[in-house]
């Protein structure tokens, strides 16, 4: 079953407003300054997780008392928070927050885990560091990508397309791409050629060439995109067209 279509008039002015919109929690920007909010009476469990030690908190936990989630051996090792995206083996530590993900490995005593933030802070402000702000797998309206491999004028992702949706029309002034497509079918255009590609084979798509990629078919499209060039920022898009209206005006 496919969710119901969202009319544009509702839409554009929807993701207009998330453009312009503080990045602040509810709590502040909305719940403490409206005299219209109501409360009623809701007997259940709650924990906004807003920390490691509340995921600590609600997460099973084994023998030793660690709270894992991921491939974890602990040696001599108890009180635990580890969430990895790989294994992580430990010897010797107790009541330890341990998050290893494939960009950053951020280890600190439970207690203070809280304090994440003021890494956050300095690697935003101080270090200008994109790791800050965006984890290897970044969500799009079209899908999702994961960064697989940066190099100093490579970048490597392989990227995923759901049943029926396709990204922007759209151009690059710095970098080329090459598609291989691993899974599904996938619908190419390429200035004025359009190709369906499947799995096994590839594409390129030169720095100015004005292209598209689309999945028609009824699984899920995955790519593994090479690019390559001086500038390689997420920010180098020229859209055309969008179906997300994410066409700036100037």
């Amino acid at each position: 079953m496919h969710a119901p279509e969202v009319s544009d008039a509702f839409r554009l002015p929807l993701v207009k407003a998330y453009l312009t919109t503080p990045e602040v929690s509810i709590d502040y920007g909305l719940m403490e300054k409206t005299s219209k909010a109501a409360v009623v009476p809701l007997k259940m469990a709650w924990n906004d997780l807003g920390s490691f030690d509340s995921f600590y908190a609600v997460f099973e936990r084994n023998e030793d008392e660690n709270a894992v989630k991921g491939e974890y051996l602990g040696i001599d090792s108890t009180r635990n928070l580890v969430i990895g995206d790989r294994m992580v083996i430990t010897i010797g530590v107790n009541d330890t927050a341990i998050i290893a993900t494939p960009d950053i490995t951020f280890v600190a005593p439970l207690e203070r885990a809280g304090e994440a933030t003021k890494a956050v802070e300095i690697l935003k402000h101080k270090e200008n560091d994109p790791r800050a702000d965006s984890h290897t797998t970044e969500h799009r309206p079209w899908g999702s990508f994961t960064r697989l491999e940066d190099g100093p004028s490579y970048r490597i992702k392989r990227i995923t397309v759901p049943s029926g949706r396709r990204l922007s029309l759209q151009m690059h002034h710095h970098r080329s791409e090459h598609w291989v497509v691993v899974q599904g079918t996938a619908k190419v255009t390429i200035d004025e050629e359009v190709r369906l590609l499947r799995k096994g084979e590839s594409t390129f798509v030169p720095i100015g060439a004005v292209h598209r990629l689309e999945n028609p078919g009824l699984v899920p499209l995955d790519i593994i995109e090479v690019q390559i060039g001086e500038y390689i920022g997420e920010d180098d898009i020229v859209r055309f067209k969008d179906d997300y209206h994410r066409i700036r005006e100037p």
